[in-house]
């Protein structure tokens, strides 16, 4: 699950013809990929922070946190698979 997590926030990171650039969602999805503390998917959302506005910083926390909070705050690989 942390792999597509990643994925996506990348493709969010970047734009593209079918996904608009959105720095905001990009880094939600890297930090809910780090939210197991899996050096890579860390360092990844820090290289992002780097690039963003506190403010953007601030929306992107509130976006995770408030997505895992809807997954009873378990990590979303564990929330997806119950939801099976």
């Amino acid at each position: 699950m942390q792999d597509a997590q990643y994925l996506l926030g990348k493709a969010y990171l970047q734009g593209g013809e079918t996904l608009p650039r959105d720095p905001v969602q990009g880094p939600m999805w890297l930090q809910l990929a780090a939210h197991e503390n899996e050096l890579f998917y860390g360092s990844e959302l820090q290289a992002a922070e780097r690039q963003m506005t506190a403010d953007q910083i601030a929306r992107a926390k509130a976006l995770a946190a408030e997505w895992q909070a809807r997954s009873g705050g378990e990590p979303a690989s564990t929330a997806v698979a119950r939801a099976r």
